[in-house]
C-alpha cells in the first residue's frame, strides 16, 4: 500500500531484491544535501496530516536515510528528476542519492542528470527494465532503450504537426539518464 512505502524501503527484506526501481519525484538540494530526497508517498493524500506524520515516516526518503538502507541490488534506478546531482566534496566526489545507493549496497545506479519528462521517462525506463530482465547488460540496455525512444520520436515527427515530434527527438527526452557502477 502507499502508506507502507517508506517503512517498506527501510525494512530488511528490501535486501532480497536484485533490482530496485524508484519511479517518483526527486528533490535535489546540492547546497543543502541532507534535504535532498525522493518522494515515496504523500501522507497528506492518505489522510495523514504533516503534523501527525513522524519524521521517520514522512513519505520521503531523505539523503541521510538513503545512506542507511540495506541493499543488495545489482541495479537501483532512480527514475526522478536530477537524481545524479549532489554536492561536490573534494576528495569524496558527489554527495547525493547515487552515492547513498552505493554505500547502501547497490552495485550499479541509473540516475538522471536533469529534470525529466514523465511520459518519455516512463517509456524509456520501462523499456530499459524490460531489457535488463531479459538479460541485457545495463549499459547495452540503457543505450538500446534510449535509441528506441529517439526512433519513436523521429517516426512521430513525420506523422504529427510540424515541430511536435522533432521536439521530442531532443536529448532532453531520451538522454537524461546515466549509468554508474558495474555496467557490464
Amino acid at each position: 500500500s502507499r502508506a507502507a512505502a517508506e517503512p517498506a524501503i527501510h525494512a530488511e527484506q528490501v535486501a532480497r531484491y536484485g533490482y530496485l526501481l524508484l519511479s517518483t519525484h526527486g528533490v535535489i538540494k546540492p547546497d543543502m544535501p541532507d534535504f535532498s530526497h525522493v518522494a515515496l508517498s504523500c501522507p497528506e493524500a492518505m489522510g495523514v496530516s504533516a503534523k501527525d506524520a513522524s519524521a521517520a515516516e514522512d513519505g520521503r526518503l531523505m539523503l541521510p536515510e538513503a545512506f542507511g538502507l540495506n541493499l543488495n541490488a545489482g541495479m537501483v534506478t532512480l527514475s526522478a528528476c536530477r537524481t545524479a546531482e549532489g554536492d561536490f566534496r573534494s576528495g569524496e566526489g558527489i554527495l547525493g542519492l547515487t552515492a547513498a545507493m552505493f554505500v547502501s549496497g547497490a552495485r550499479a545506479v541509473t540516475a538522471s542528470v536533469w529534470s525529466v519528462s514523465d511520459e518519455a521517462t516512463a517509456s524509456l525506463i520501462g523499456r530499459y527494465h524490460t531489457l535488463l530482465a531479459a538479460g541485457s547488460a545495463p549499459a547495452s540496455a540503457l543505450q538500446e532503450a534510449q535509441m528506441e525512444v529517439l526512433a519513436t520520436a523521429r517516426e512521430a515527427a513525420g506523422r504529427e504537426p510540424p515541430g511536435e515530434g522533432a521536439v521530442r527527438a531532443e536529448p532532453f527526452y531520451w538522454a537524461p539518464f546515466v549509468l554508474q557502477g558495474q555496467w557490464r
